[in-house]
C-alpha cells in the first residue's frame, strides 16, 4: 500500500506456502510500479522493490492438546474386568494417540516427551519416572516397570500400563488423569502439545465362603481382591 505522502506499507502473508518455504539465506523479490504526480500535473513513474529474506519457521502442531484413549487396570494380568466405575470405557492396558505436526520449511522433525509425572504411587510406593526429554518415559517401583509412554519419529504416542496405579478414592472404581508435554523440534525451534493420560481403576471382587454352619452369618469369611488400593 502506498499513501499520498509517499510512505508505503508492506505486510507479509504468513499463510502463503511460498513465503513459508523460504529458508535461511533465501530471498524473494516483490516489485510494484507506481506513478506520482505534482500539483502542476507532472507525472513520474518508478518501481518499488521489496526484498523478503527467508527465516526459519518453527514446527506447526495441528492440535495443541491431545486426549489419549484411556488405559485400564482391568487389562492387567490380575485385573478385574467389569462394566462399572466412574467412566469405564475399556479393558485395555495400552492406548495410542497421535501428534500431527508439519514444518513449513520442510525440515525433519524430532518428537520427544517432557518430564514424567512426579506424584504417582503404586501400592503406596512412589513411581519413579525417568526419560525426560527423550522419546520414552518410564515409571518404575524398584525394578518393576509400572507404566511406559513412548513417542515415535512420526508423532505416534503409546501408553503401556504394566502395573497398578494408586487412585485417589480407594473405596470406589475411579479414574486418574495426568498431563504430559510433547515437544516437536526442527532443530532450531520447538512447538509443544499437551498430552492427557487417563488410567481407569478396577474393582475388588467379594467372595463369600461359609465356615461350618452356612446358616450362621458370624461364620462367614469375606475375601476381597483387587490389583491396587
Amino acid at each position: 500500500k502506498i499513501f499520498s505522502n509517499g510512505n508505503n506499507e508492506y505486510e507479509l502473508d504468513h499463510t502463503d506456502p511460498a513465503e513459508l518455504a523460504l529458508q535461511i539465506g533465501d530471498e524473494a523479490v516483490d516489485e510494484f510500479a507506481y506513478t506520482i504526480q505534482d500539483i502542476d500535473g507532472n507525472k513520474a513513474s518508478t518501481t518499488l522493490t521489496i526484498t523478503v529474506k527467508g527465516n526459519n519457521d518453527g514446527p506447526q502442531i495441528e492440535i495443541s492438546s491431545v486426549d489419549l484413549d484411556a488405559v485400564s487396570e482391568e487389562g492387567l494380568p490380575n485385573g478385574i474386568a467389569d462394566n462399572v466405575g466412574s467412566d469405564d470405557t475399556t479393558n485395555a492396558d495400552t492406548a495410542m494417540g497421535q501428534i500431527t505436526a508439519v514444518d513449513p520449511d520442510g525440515d525433519v522433525l524430532t518428537y520427544t516427551l517432557g518430564d514424567p509425572p512426579s506424584d504417582l504411587t503404586s501400592g503406596g510406593l512412589p513411581v519413579v519416572g525417568t526419560g525426560e526429554n527423550t522419546d520414552t518415559l518410564t515409571g518404575q517401583v524398584g525394578m518393576s516397570t509400572i507404566i511406559t509412554v513412548t513417542i515415535d519419529a512420526d508423532g505416534k504416542i503409546l501408553v503401556d500400563l504394566d502395573g497398578p496405579i494408586d487412585h485417589d478414592d480407594a473405596s470406589a472404581e475411579d479414574d486418574l488423569s495426568f498431563d504430559l508435554t510433547a515437544y516437536v523440534s526442527d532443530g532450531a525451534k520447538i512447538a509443544t502439545a499437551n498430552v492427557a493420560v487417563t488410567i481407569e481403576d478396577d474393582s475388588p471382587t467379594l467372595t463369600v465362603t461359609a465356615a461350618g454352619d452356612p446358616n450362621t452369618l458370624s461364620q462367614l469369611a469375606l475375601n476381597a481382591d483387587e490389583t491396587d488400593d
